[in-house]
């Protein structure tokens, strides 16, 4: 064989060769890496779960326990009206000073009579002080003796006098629980007479 038949034959050998190298090395690079480009021929799209912690949220309704208390002073009745009134006036001849309550729970109503002693028959019965306490249901009344003014004063009897009077007080609904009376005259404040509502009718005198 010929030196240029051997330079040939080793050209050709060699060719083979550096082919079948090629084809090695893609046939390793499809096997290792998957599609062309280096992307990975399967992704998997691994989502983190969210975990969703449901509370129960209890509503709790609280109930204030009202305790209802009715003071006692909403539960007396309240003062509205209050009048005096003369009955009679004249010479004492010996009557005492004194002082009668009367309550009408059915008319919500007390009336107070009596008779009140001065210097002479020349005076009448006057509203003094009036103080109703409602919370706890008690009536201070003071009714007081004042000189008559005007024409005829001068000619007033020379005795002692004994003024009778009526006096009357309204309430809103029920009486109150106890009234006590007191009478002004000649300078002097006394207490003649306290009552208390269930005891019916009370008189005292001086």
């Amino acid at each position: 064989m010929g030196a240029v038949a051997i330079d040939m034959q080793r050209r050709t050998i060699l060719k083979q060769a550096g082919a079948a190298m090629t084809v090695g090395a893609l046939a390793g690079c499809l096997s290792d890496g998957g599609s062309p480009g280096g992307a990975p021929e399967n992704t998997e799209d691994e989502s983190t779960p969210t975990e969703t912690s449901t509370e129960e949220t209890t509503d709790e309704t609280t109930t204030e326990e009202t305790t209802s208390e009715e003071t006692t002073a909403e539960s007396n009745p309240s003062l509205q009206n209050r009048s005096v009134e003369i009955v009679n006036a004249g010479c004492a001849d010996g009557k005492p000073e004194e002082a009668s309550v009367e309550f009408n729970e059915s008319e919500s109503t007390v009336l107070v009579t009596g008779t009140i002693r001065t210097s002479d028959p020349c005076y009448v019965p006057k509203l003094g002080n009036v103080n109703y306490d409602r919370e706890s249901g008690t009536l201070n009344v003071t009714i007081r003796a004042k000189k008559k003014e005007g024409e005829g004063v001068s000619t007033c009897q020379q005795c002692l006098g004994a003024i009778e009077y009526e006096s009357e007080f309204a309430f809103s609904s029920g009486v109150p629980s106890s009234v006590s009376v007191s009478h002004e005259s000649q300078g002097e404040t006394k207490e003649v007479t306290s009552a208390g509502h269930g005891s019916g009718e009370a008189t005292e005198g001086a």
